[in-house]
């Protein structure tokens, strides 16, 4: 058994129907119902990058919580909020078990086959041994929860070409409170990754070499995602948009940032000696001092325009007419090349003046 969660009702199908908190939840084996339609959805016209009406469609492996799938619910909703409803978008979440993420997977491929995006006999070859395949997501949270180790992995994994953004992720333990994790700090993860849905909605090529060139470097795709995540859900929460009942408190942002400072830096001098910030890349060692210091690099940036919003305001509005250079420069006023140099300045300040740039949040 494994559960969709989708707020919109699916007329003419037959099957066991349970709505609560307008979540649907329908098993795997009534999939063919489900799905028939006189329309083939692939055929649909092509929405990408304009805001929706349609929520966030989440599917759940049976063995997780209902803290687990409330989260994922509540993060991609409110999240959308923030920034705007990009999709259509299907987050696809694996717990530890086996069977359970065998009965997503036939959920997924099926779907795929309905829709006529993957054959079937493929799609289920490929879950099971793919490096982003749902087993590979199970087994980093199987792995986390047998070793007592905390680790979690997700990712936006496509797919332009199918007309959605799809995400998988491994067993989310902060809405579970497992591990030292907690469910604020999950919360952020969440906000991280459809801020990776926001950004591609922005850029509307099939071609990946042109949407890869667009994205821009590393540092700037997921330090936009850390800062607009870490900034956003800490203002979500204190407006009251985003209600979480937990008693773990978040770090402040300035905490969370000089924290990222550190590590980033420990990182560099450890994995990646005399490495640039601005070239590190996901193969590298170091990769996540690209996170944390490219967090830090659009605090800069925003700082610099007085914007706190501005990858939203002023680049990504121009993104994909301009380019990514073009953008950066009509967004912020400077080259990338004079950022860095202005930048590395930057860094070689005590931390008591680098936080000033930061919100009191």
């Amino acid at each position: 058994m494994c559960f969709i969660f989708n707020s919109r009702i699916v007329n003419n199908f037959f099957l066991f129907l349970l709505f609560i908190a307008s979540l649907c939840v329908v098993s795997c084996s009534q999939l063919d119902s489900l799905y028939d339609s006189d329309e083939d959805e692939s055929t649909a016209v092509d929405t990408w990058g304009q805001i929706m009406d349609e929520p966030a469609e989440v599917f759940v492996a049976a063995d997780l919580s209902e803290a687990v799938k409330n989260g994922i619910v509540t993060g991609l909703a409110t999240a959308a909020d923030a920034w705007g409803n990009y999709g259509p978008l299907e987050y696809w979440v694996l717990g530890t078990e086996v069977d359970a993420a065998n009965d997503l997977s036939e959920l997924y491929c099926e779907r795929r086959s309905q829709r006529g995006d993957l054959n079937k006999a493929d799609c289920l070859f490929s879950n099971q041994t793919s490096d982003h395949g749902f087993e590979s997501y199970r087994k980093v949270g199987y792995d986390a929860i047998s070793s007592n180790q905390p680790s979690t992995s997700m990712g936006r994994n496509g797919a332009r070409d199918w007309g959605i953004h799809r995400f998988t992720s491994s067993y989310p333990i902060g809405f579970d409170s497992v591990l030292g994790a907690t469910p604020k700090g999950e919360m952020i993860t969440v906000y991280h990754e459809y801020f990776h849905a926001v950004q591609h909605a922005f850029i509307f090529s099939l071609d990946f070499d042109e949407r890869d060139k667009k994205m821009g470097p590393t540092w700037f795709v997921e330090g936009g995602a850390v800062y607009m995540a870490e900034l956003f859900v800490r203002k979500m929460l204190a407006s009251g948009d985003l209600v979480m009942t937990d008693n773990n408190e978040l770090d402040t942002f300035k905490v969370s940032f000089e924290s990222k400072m550190d590590s980033a830096k420990q990182s560099i001098q450890n994995e990646c000696p005399g490495t640039s910030f601005k070239d590190i890349t996901y193969e590298l060692g170091c990769s996540y001092a690209a996170y944390d210091l490219g967090a830090w690099a659009i605090a800069y940036l925003s700082h610099l325009v007085a914007d706190e919003n501005a990858l939203l305001n002023r680049f990504y509005p121009t993104l994909d007419d301009l380019g990514w250079e073009a953008a950066f420069q009509a967004a912020f006023g400077i080259s990338s090349a004079q950022f860095f140099t202005d930048f590395d300045d930057f860094l070689m300040k005590p931390m008591s003046e680098k936080l000033l740039i930061l919100p009191d949040l």
